[in-house]
């Protein structure tokens, strides 16, 4: 499974990295990360995204400016080619000896000067030449760094599938490792296709000289014969094999006995996306692991189905699994564990304990002793509703932390609805009643199931941050729910009994006015003791819809929270970035930000630095931001009708019968015997009227094509196109087709309806209503 967060940008990881860099220059010799570098994915191999730098503090947070902005060489390729177009920009740098390290989301590699932002060295492995990767396409999140003392290496797994290996000095591949540089990671994956169901978003994560990789495997199958997500090792300086792990275990394999029936010989999935973390102490990598193929039916795969959703700590040097925790059983919710687990050392109850702790999308915080996997405190095993559906066998019970306390809300329940006002509840109730809903882990249904956290959490792949003096654990989260509904898919199309349909593929319901159906905070932060396992404090992280809610309740809101990003701690703040788009961002809006907060209360401090020259690779999710924010800037809109094809004063298609005359330089016809002689009494007004016209057409036209109304994001291009209403449609992820349903699809196009209306109001136009599509209610737009 793979992120739906996907599907909100990191917008604030270069600025992390120059905040990094800047303190390290005079903050040697203090207790955390050494010398101040950044040489994780999450600061340290353990995921604490904690760096104990304090010349930024309380006292000047306020004052700091963007030094330096860049450039990804991604650029040119992307204004060439369309289709290498992104959605998102995820990569965190690492930052050694004053040069930052980045991947870009065509997977390329940079060599930043960290004072300057000069770019040292770029190697393009060219990976995007095997065409777009399965899932969220083009994106990437960040490379990792190994050195012996004497060589210095980094580490790319790219989305064609192969991990290489480069010289950080040079930028060269180092050819001694693999052949010539790189090693295929398909060979060792029955059925694995590299691009198409098979590729590489995150970092590898490095211990004790064994390079270690996770997959992103197609979460769009249409049979369960799928590839599976084994975790691979290779020698750090030969990239010789070095062990397999099955995420599904094989014959006379532990755990193979939860795979009921033989279906461990055709599951697949079951992969680590996300971040990973590492021990090197104790010589051991934690593994959080997803769901089983598919992601929402269960039918083909009975029993629990280890190591689906579990987090599994093996061995670094050969691969054996020490220990395992299933966080979810016989997954049917796509509740894969998000983010790397962060491993602390903690003191309870006056007893000190390596610990690990692993968020979750369901809200959890799980905690172990991360050196035998014993919890921390007690994990229930409690009775979920069970599935009717034909064929599913859902497990009678889930497991349940009694410490801490969710971080997130959960169940789509009344109690969880939306107050601000009776009214408001009312219809929040009307709206729930329409689906089936319940609380946490209420399975899929045929009707259609609201499930809520959905699956971007919840946590997502940012992850939480730990501070070793204090024991607080900072967990950025979101409240997203969505729509699960099962069909009966086409039969010569797919050998599954069930697959996932219903309204807008990654949406949740539209709840009241337009407003989410649910309470607030839509996006928080959490702070939780891991000394005691209670929670410190929590806030609304933005905004969210606060003004046009607060005019509706008559008084301020208060803030109420939208999609956030990953946290950064130093001794004295923490840091959280924020964009206005991306899968998660639907409930609210707002600027691209990045904020600092008093770490022991969560008060927020000076710093609101607006990020638009920090989006250096893609602009973000263009559908989810109003038209004259980014749309009418960023959207190219194709080139314009010929005069000739409206006519200016009926603003209808023109009569090619009828005979054409000119208007500064323009040639006009109409569409009635009429219309010259109208057109030459005001001929300004009516010259303006059809340009007016053209331009919404146009619009409507462009946007038709690079939106997707399955997702509700901007296309990035390449993908499946269909026809509907006239109108011509792209895919925005490779398990969007034309198969949406027909009046699911309709509602949808309301979204594509409201931007085109929105579009008209800014141009001073108006939409005519009842017309069959966008562009035709343009052309019957009232003469007046």
């Amino acid at each position: 499974m793979t992120a739906k967060f996907a599907f909100v940008p990191l917008f604030v990881s270069l600025i992390f990295a120059v905040i990094t860099t800047v303190g390290a220059q005079f903050a040697y010799g203090q207790q955390g990360i050494t010398n101040g570098e950044w040489r994780y994915y999450g600061g340290d191999a353990g995921s604490t995204k904690y760096a104990p730098l304090d010349q930024i503090n309380t006292d000047n947070v306020g004052t700091l400016k963007i030094a330096w902005s860049w450039d990804s060489p991604d650029l040119p390729l992307q204004k060439d080619n369309r289709a290498l177009g992104s959605f998102a920009y995820e990569n965190t740098p690492l930052m050694i000896g004053g040069t930052l390290y980045a991947s870009t989301s065509l997977a390329q590699v940079a060599a930043i000067d960290a004072q300057t932002g000069a770019t040292k060295w770029v190697f393009n492995p060219e990976s995007y030449k095997a065409g777009r990767p399965t899932n969220l396409g083009f994106v990437h999140r960040g490379v990792a760094y190994w050195t012996d003392g004497g060589q210095e290496r980094l580490y790319i797994a790219t989305h064609d599938a192969h991990l290489w290996a480069i010289d950080a000095k040079t930028g060269k591949a180092v050819s001694e490792f693999g052949e010539g540089g790189k090693v295929n990671l398909t060979k060792a994956i029955p059925l694995a296709v590299s691009a198409r169901n098979y590729t590489m978003t995150s970092p590898p994560v490095i211990c004790r000289n064994r390079v270690i990789v996770g997959s992103s495997i197609s979460d769009g199958p249409q049979n369960k014969e799928a590839p599976r997500g084994d975790i691979q090792a290779f020698d750090a300086r030969t990239g010789k094999p070095a062990w397999i792990f099955h995420s599904v275990p094989q014959e006379g394999e532990f755990g193979v006995e939860t795979w009921e029936n033989e279906s461990w010989k055709y599951s697949g999935n079951t992969n680590v996306w996300t971040l990973m973390s590492a021990d090197e102490e104790l010589g051991y990598v934690y593994l959080p692991f997803g769901t089983p193929t598919n992601d929402w039916y269960g039918g083909h795969r009975l029993g629990d189905g280890l190591f689906g959703e579990a987090l599994v700590c093996v061995d670094a040097t050969t691969g054996k699994r020490v220990w395992h925790f299933q966080s979810v059983h016989h997954g049917l919710w796509d509740y894969d564990l998000p983010a790397a687990p962060v491993l602390c050392n903690i003191k309870v109850d006056g007893r000190a304990i390596k610990a690990v702790a692993q968020i979750t999308k369901t809200g959890f915080t799980f905690v172990f002793d991360r050196t035998n996997g014993k919890s921390v405190w007690p994990i229930e095993e409690r009775p979920v509703p069970q599935s009717k559906v034909p064929g599913e066998r859902t497990s009678p019970t889930q497991p349940f932390p009694t410490k801490p306390a969710p971080f997130e809300r959960q169940g789509a329940t009344e109690e969880n609805l939306i107050d601000f006002t009776p009214e408001l509840r009312s219809e929040g109730l009307q709206i729930l009643e329409k689906f089936d809903h319940g609380p946490l882990f209420t399975p899929p249904t045929e009707k259609g199931t609201l499930n809520l956290p959905g699956w971007a959490g919840g946590g997502n792949w940012w992850g939480a941050a730990f501070d070793p003096e204090t024991g607080l654990f900072y967990i950025p989260s979101l409240t997203a729910p969505i729509i699960v509904k099962l069909n009966k898919p086409d039969a010569a199309r797919s050998n599954f009994d069930y697959v996932r349909g219903g309204p807008a593929f990654a949406a949740g319901p539209e709840g009241p006015r337009g407003f989410p159906l649910f309470k607030p905070p839509y996006g928080r932060i959490t702070a939780i003791n891991l000394n005691t396992g209670d929670h410190a404090w929590m806030i609304a992280h933005g905004d969210g819809p606060r003004k046009q809610i607060s005019e509706i309740v008559g008084k301020d809101v208060g803030s109420l929270g939208s999609g956030g990003g990953g946290p950064l701690l130093t001794k004295t703040l923490l840091f959280a970035g924020q964009g206005a788009g991306g899968r998660g961002g639907r409930a609210g809006g707002g600027a691209n930000v990045f904020r600092a907060f008093d770490k022991a209360s969560g008060k927020i401090g000076h710093l609101r630095i607006l990020l638009g020259l920090l989006v250096v690779q893609a602009i973000p999710a263009l559908a989810q931001l109003p038209p004259d924010a980014v749309i009418l800037e960023k959207v190219k809109i194709p080139e314009a009708q010929k005069s000739l094809d409206l006519c200016p004063v009926y603003l209808e298609p023109s009569d090619p019968k009828l005979p054409t005359w000119e208007y500064k330089s323009v040639k006009y016809r109409g569409s009635k015997p009429d219309a010259r002689e109208k057109f030459l009494k005001d001929p300004d007004k009516y010259a303006k009227a059809a340009e007016k016209q053209r331009f919404i057409n146009n619009f409507v036209q462009a946007m038709s094509t690079i939106w997707c109304p399955v997702t509700d994001e901007i296309t990035p291009g390449g993908m499946t196109q269909w026809k509907r209403f006239g109108l011509t449609f792209e895919s925005c992820c490779s398990f969007c087709d034309e198969d949406f349903e027909e009046e699911d699809f309709a509602e949808a196009l309301k979204k594509l309806k409201a931007r085109a209306e929105k579009t008209y109001e800014l141009i001073g136009a108006k939409y005519t209503e009842g017309a069959k599509s966008p562009v035709e209610g343009a052309i019957r737009k009232p003469k007046s």
